[in-house]
């Protein structure tokens, strides 16, 4: 389980590689309430089949991909903070990487 806190609500990620839990793969908790958010193709293998499709359509279509530069730095920035909030303990801001 990944808890993910923020300012207004806290966004539960209960499954990402293997069904471990009875709980929903993702949830929200806010104002006191807990709120399933339902996923679509939540086994390990579906995500490597919608990038490829994605990408075939991409090239195909020439359509514009998802994920772009700019997106796929804020991703890695996300993730980079989180690894140094874990392991300084301290709060990270992911824009400020």
């Amino acid at each position: 389980m990944i808890n993910l806190q923020g300012e207004t609500g806290i966004l539960m990620i209960n499954r990402y590689t293997a069904r471990t839990l009875d709980l929903p793969e993702l949830a929200l908790f806010k104002n006191g309430e807990t709120t399933p958010i339902l996923v679509e193709g939540v086994e390990w293998e579906d995500s490597f089949i919608a990038a490829t499709r994605h990408m075939v359509d991409v090239i195909q279509n020439g359509i514009a991909p998802r994920l772009d530069g700019a997106t796929g730095k804020a991703v890695l920035q996300f993730a980079l903070a989180a690894q140094i909030s874990a392991r300084t303990g301290k709060e990270i801001h992911p824009q400020r990487l």
